[in-house]
């Protein structure tokens, strides 16, 4: 009988760091999957004067096999739901000498079932030079606000130099 107390007693402390390990694993794939595509955005880039790809669409298949498999896992409440979304890819008109600050990022972060406090949640991203983390959603937000700036900047210079304006992804 005591026996049988200790084990559910065991079994409920555990059962959060299971939970935590399982959300460290879809991070650590989503980083992965993240990492690969922006390799195969660097190598876009060499086969193409410098620019990244419009589209992550345009990697497929020369880059990379399949990129409709290499989508982005969701957790939600601590758990993988199974849900698959794309990722968000911030390199379109960006080169290699001149790319954004994120490069590409999960679309959403990652929420444990119980935030802790308002920086709770993780999200994935790749910076522009290629560095991929797991960082908190301030992090990320500091960078999505610079990335916005520098693609306003490349609008702007685009317009005023009369530049052509990369053309709208096929759908």
């Amino acid at each position: 009988m005591v026996a049988g107390v200790v084990i559910v007693a065991a079994v409920f402390l555990l059962l959060p760091l299971f939970r935590t390990t399982a959300v460290r694993g879809v991070q650590t794939k989503n980083l992965s999957t993240a990492k690969q595509l922006a390799t195969g955005c660097k190598v876009y880039a060499s086969d193409h004067e410098g620019r990244f790809p419009i589209h992550l669409s345009e990697l497929e298949p020369d880059y990379i096999p399949d990129v409709a498999a290499m989508q982005c896992a969701i957790v939600r409440d601590g758990k993988d739901t199974g849900e698959k979304v794309d990722w968000l890819y911030f390199g379109a008109g960006f080169s290699e000498g001149q790319s954004p600050s994120i490069l590409i990022a999960s679309p959403q972060m990652m929420r444990p079932k119980k935030p802790r406090d308002k920086n709770h949640g993780k999200r994935v991203y790749i910076e522009g030079d290629l560095t991929g983390q797991v960082g908190t959603e301030a992090d990320y937000q500091i960078l999505l606000v610079e990335t916005v700036r520098q693609m306003k900047a490349l609008d702007s210079a685009r317009r005023s130099s009369n530049l052509p304006t990369p053309p709208a992804p096929a759908p």
